[in-house]
Parts: structure tokens; C-alpha cells; sequence
């Protein structure tokens, strides 16, 4: 295995009166078809740790990598253009465009990297089709459940064939039984080989990591691959 995304000391220090450093030389490698859990209490920097990985914050120190390739000092506009192509994103709050349907939010990612628009619409279907919602392609997130919006949000952050697709507490507006649907969906795309990292409280989601990161005070405190990775 070879590992698609690399952070090497990382240090995150907010500027908040005396400085927060919310995260101290954190190192961690992520494999190629992983499933991992970052997890830890609230406050502990799990978070600012998955959006570093991201590219949607930079590091104090230290440094990330793609697929090799050092990403966290580049330029702002370079760093977007990886963060839309190679990285997907799934939010608590699923983040929809509001005035946009199922279909052309997910839609947009591809028509902001350059794909034709036919291209773009027939992959999208074929996306919302995959998470289960081929039946509500024309319904705005306003006409949606929560456990709807998701599923659109997850086809979202596939729709540029990412490396790697990273969630920041994907189940935690979500009831249990619409969760675990998630959940279930989201263990899918890792048996069909998708990367995906996942910041979490929820018990649930370290039932189905393959690996559980533990972070406290800024600080991985525990890593333990708890099954083989499985990649197809």
C-alpha cells in the first residue's frame, strides 16, 4: 500500500489572544483504500486536522501531501483547483446550493473543473442514482430530508473521481436509522475501493473504520487499525 495522503508535523496555532494551538506536530499517513475515523473530544483538533488534510486551512508549520506532492504552501488559486479535482468534501450541514436541484448541484463540480456540460449532467445522474436518489433529481435540498441532502452531498463529493474523500461528522444531524444509512452507504464506496477519512463522536462510524485515529489536546493519542483494508 502506498500512502495518498501524508501529514508530516503539522502545527495549527490560532491567533486568539495568548494563541490556541490547536494542533502540535502531528504526523499520520493515510493508505490508499483506507476507511479512517479520526476521533476525539470536542475541541481536541480532529477537525482542523481533517480540513489541513483538506487544503481548507493551512498549517502554522509542517506540511501535507497528495499522492507525494507537498500541497499546503501553494498558492490560493492552485490549492483550489486540488482541493475541486482531487478531494471531496462531505459537511455536517451538507453545504447545498439552495437555488440549485439534486442534479445540477452535483453537476457543478464537474462544470467548474472543465467537463462538458452533457458530460457533467449524465455522470451526475449516474452519481444520485448510485447514493439512491435517482428518483429525485429535479427536487431542490429545500424539498429534501437530511438523510436526502446527504446522499447529494456524498454524490457531490464524487462527482470529480477524488482521491480521496474526506467527512467532517457526516451522521451528526442525522437519527440514527438515516445515519446508519449513511453509513451503510459510505462503507460501500470503501469496498468499491474510494479512500475516506472521517472526523467523528459517533461509535457508529468506528464500528466501520478500518483504522480509529485518536486525537486529544492536539495530539494523535491513539492509532489502530482494527481490519485489513479492502480494496477492489
Amino acid at each position: 500500500m502506498s500512502a495518498i495522503l501524508s501529514a508530516m508535523d503539522l502545527t495549527k496555532i490560532y491567533l486568539v489572544g495568548p494563541g490556541v494551538r490547536a494542533l502540535e506536530r502531528v504526523s499520520l499517513e493515510i493508505e490508499e483504500g483506507e476507511f479512517v475515523a479520526l476521533t476525539g473530544p470536542s475541541g481536541s483538533g480532529k477537525s482542523t486536522l481533517l480540513h489541513i488534510l483538506g487544503g481548507l486551512e493551512r498549517p502554522t508549520y509542517g506540511e501535507v501531501r497528495l499522492a507525494g506532492r507537498s500541497y499546503s504552501s501553494l498558492a490560493a488559486a492552485e490549492l483550489a483547483r486540488i482541493r475541486l479535482r482531487r478531494i471531496g468534501f462531505v459537511y455536517q450541514r451538507f453545504h447545498l446550493i439552495t437555488e440549485l436541484d439534486a442534479l445540477e448541484n452535483v453537476a457543478i463540480p464537474m462544470l467548474l473543473a472543465g467537463v462538458r456540460r452533457a458530460e457533467a449532467v449524465a455522470r451526475a445522474r449516474e452519481l444520485l442514482e448510485q447514493v439512491g436518489m435517482g428518483a429525485r433529481l429535479r427536487h431542490y435540498p429545500y424539498q429534501l430530508s437530511g438523510g436526502e441532502q446527504q446522499r447529494v452531498a456524498i454524490a457531490r463529493a464524487l462527482a470529480n473521481r477524488p482521491d480521496v474523500v474526506l467527512c467532517d461528522e457526516p451522521t451528526g444531524s442525522l437519527d440514527r436509522r438515516t445515519a446508519d444509512a449513511i453509513l451503510d452507504l459510505l462503507q460501500a464506496l470503501h469496498l468499491a475501493g474510494q479512500t475516506i477519512v472521517i472526523a467523528t463522536h459517533d461509535p457508529a462510524v468506528m464500528e466501520r473504520a478500518g483504522r480509529i485515529v485518536r486525537i486529544a489536546d492536539g495530539r494523535i493519542a491513539g492509532d489502530e487499525r482494527v481490519r485489513k483494508v479492502v480494496n477492489t
